[in-house]
């Protein structure tokens, strides 16, 4: 597919997301070499920005057109090659919960498909974005035991995110109209010919979809934890990098038989893989992925399963506006007001769950 005004556009930005992601990786690195107190902070604007950012490039017209398992594959493959990296500053280690958290990763984003096939983008990332946040607190809390100087005021700081991170999802949803969003749920999500159930079905779907993808995402660090604990004795930097390392391994060893699975669905055409035209984008957006799962791995490491990773999914901020400022979807003054004060419930909420979480 020959590049478009739309497209060169699109590049360009990725480099400049290439270039903030260099120097949010390089100031996290810095932090941890001189062991600095605020390496969790550091950290967590980080993931807010690589994870805000590290769709960019699916805007492409040829990445929208593909089937979304196909462009995942890809996407997997950039994960894991570029994770396998820390390699260089860590010796492998094998460990099962890497698999595992490489298994919640791509099973979560099968759920989000599902969820926003049904239910629609602003719902189902309202839902999931919430859900995260309250799974991630929960497993601090009541599983290890990470108590927050307040336990009001860190429930009251989550409960303000959720309503900030639905906000910002209801606003970017309402800019577009039903046929708009209709169009844009199945041009992305549905390319195989007709749906298959009534309208009922797919949105009972979507609502399992969204919550599956809340309650895996919410868990994505747990084996993490376990992880760290295995490795108790040796320094953070050590015990997150080596996580890394095999959760890129996981990734590597796991989407493939997902792959397998979704191209063996009977009475469905084989999907083409459109190497020349997915495999270059795939990869970037898994490179950029992959900094945010090192930032987010750090700043769980340093603040905590309750408070840490939690922070990091405000990173809906940095996508909205990036659908706000660049890509223009969200139209409308009513859309931006509520865009504009879900951002800054958001912020509160963050500065609540600092204050309180720890």
């Amino acid at each position: 597919m020959p590049p478009t005004d739309d497209s060169s556009r699109i590049w360009r930005a990725s480099i400049g997301v290439a270039a903030i992601n260099a120097a949010c990786l390089a100031g996290t690195l810095l932090c941890l070499q001189s062991a600095s107190e605020a390496t969790g902070w550091v950290s967590v604007a980080g993931a807010v920005w690589a994870f805000g950012s590290y769709g960019i490039l699916i805007k492409l017209p040829e990445v929208s057109a593909a089937d979304p398992p196909i462009f995942q594959l890809y996407f997997s493959a950039g994960v894991a090659l570029s994770s396998i990296l820390v390699l260089a500053l860590t010796p492998f280690s094998f460990s099962f919960w890497g698999f595992a958290g490489a298994s919640l990763w791509i099973s979560s984003m099968m759920c989000g498909k599902i969820g926003i096939d049904g239910i629609g983008y602003g719902v189902a990332v309202a839902t999931w974005g919430s859900t995260t946040m309250i799974v991630s607190f929960l497993w601090g809390t009541l599983v290890f035991a990470e108590r927050p100087s307040s336990v009001t005021g860190a429930v009251a700081a989550l409960c303000t995110l959720a309503a900030g991170v639905a906000g910002v999802a209801t606003a970017q949803s309402g800019s577009l109209g039903p046929p708009e969003a209709e169009a844009a749920a199945e041009a992305f999500l549905n390319p195989a010919e007709g749906r298959v159930g009534g309208a009922a079905a797919r949105a009972g779907a979507g609502w399992l979809g969204a919550l599956g993808c809340g309650l895996l995402n919410g868990s994505l660090m747990v084996p993490f934890h376990y992880f760290s604990e295995e490795r108790s004795g040796q320094d953070g930097a050590s015990v997150g990098m080596g996580y890394i390392a095999t959760f890129a391994t996981g990734v590597a060893a796991v989407q493939p038989i997902f792959f397998l699975l979704y191209a063996r669905v009977p009475f469905r055409p084989q999907p083409p893989l459109l190497c020349s035209e997915l495999a270059l984008p795939g990869l970037i957006t898994g490179v950029f992925w992959a900094i945010g799962n090192f930032e987010s791995t750090f700043a769980t490491l340093h603040l905590g399963q309750a408070v840490g990773y939690p922070l990091t999914q405000t990173c809906i901020v940095v996508a909205g506006l990036w659908g706000a400022l660049f890509f223009g979807e969200i139209r409308g003054a009513p859309s931006l007001l509520l865009f504009s004060v879900s951002v800054l419930v958001i912020i509160g909420g963050a500065v609540l769950l600092g204050m309180y979480g720890k």
